[in-house]
């Protein structure tokens, strides 16, 4: 384990950790950081913003999935609502402005799988007010 964490990721031998290194290792891989310089920035511009509201409503999740202390239903008013009511609304904005359907104009990139992953978790957690943030 490098660095004493998870996820790790061998390639040829060699280890690299960080989740985030990973997934654009991986994009570079698989041609999935986006077309250009500039959309490339961009997604990486959405996977930092994503990792604020992941970091704003993480206390509550941590609680709900049972690997935290605290008020769930506390959290749930204080933190979890008020991250859902600030980041969904800027997801939905990104997601319409590029005309994809994707993060980015030219399609499908790494930070996709991302997003879909977040909000499968949440919709899971909260189906209800997921869609009602999202529509």
């Amino acid at each position: 384990m490098l660095y004493g964490k998870v996820p790790v990721l061998e390639v040829d031998g060699k280890p690299l950790a960080e989740s985030f290194a990973i997934f654009r290792y991986l994009a570079k891989q698989y041609g999935l950081l986006g077309k250009d310089d500039w959309e490339q920035a961009k997604v990486d511009e959405f996977s930092n913003v994503h990792k604020d509201i992941a970091t704003e409503i993480g206390a509550y999740i941590r609680v709900y999935a049972g690997y935290g202390q605290g008020d769930k239903e506390q959290l749930y008013k204080d933190v979890f609502l008020p991250g859902m009511q600030k980041y969904l609304p800027l997801y939905v904005k990104t997601l319409k402005e590029s005309g994809s359907g994707f993060v980015a104009k030219s399609g499908l990139t790494w930070v996709d799988f991302m997003l879909a992953e977040f909000l499968t978790t949440l919709k899971n957690m909260h189906p209800e007010e997921i869609a009602n943030t999202l529509s």
